[in-house]
């Protein structure tokens, strides 16, 4: 997910990663109809060297929950995404980069109840809320319920006040 986000520390490597989305799109255009070319955007999976990366099972724990679906993805599921894409069920797409990362990673605004704005914080229903004061999108701006249909859910609701 480096080529699809800031990766401070790191800027070869993402945009080495991000010139693989072009290079998809280019390489469909130049080879279509004969050959399709599709890429994967793989967010963090558990893998044997997990460990190696993410520390301790308490770690992968931690960095699990950072991701909207709560854990990181299994091998196997990478795999099933990249069959669908060489199978006929993908016989129109080509010069996709289809994201596999589980809902991406939670916005750290979204952590920061204590940020400037923030009011309140709130639980409706089964859905942890935040009121905020104004501002544009996500932190604090107007934005509409988040319905949960069961199970854990920490996705905050914008109300203005």
């Amino acid at each position: 997910m480096s080529g699809r986000r800031a990766s401070p520390g790191t800027a070869a490597y993402g945009a080495a990663k991000a010139g693989i989305d072009g290079l998809t799109a280019s390489l469909a255009a130049e080879w279509a109809p004969k050959v399709r070319v599709n890429a994967l955007a793989v967010g963090m999976v558990r893998t044997e060297s997990a460990q190696l990366h993410y520390g301790s099972e308490d770690g992968i724990a931690a960095v699990a929950g950072t991701v909207p679906l709560r854990r990181l993805a299994e091998p196997r599921e990478i795999g099933t995404c990249a069959a669908f894409l060489a199978s006929p069920l993908a016989s129109y797409v080509t010069g996709a980069s289809l994201l596999v990362h589980g809902g991406g990673e939670r916005p750290a605004f979204l952590s920061a109840s204590d940020s400037e704005g923030v009011r309140s914080v709130r639980r409706i229903g089964g859905v942890s809320g935040v009121s905020g004061v104004g501002g544009v999108g996500g932190a604090g701006g107007a934005g509409g319920a988040v319905a949960s249909s069961g199970g854990h859910d920490n996705r905050r609701e914008n109300v203005d006040e």
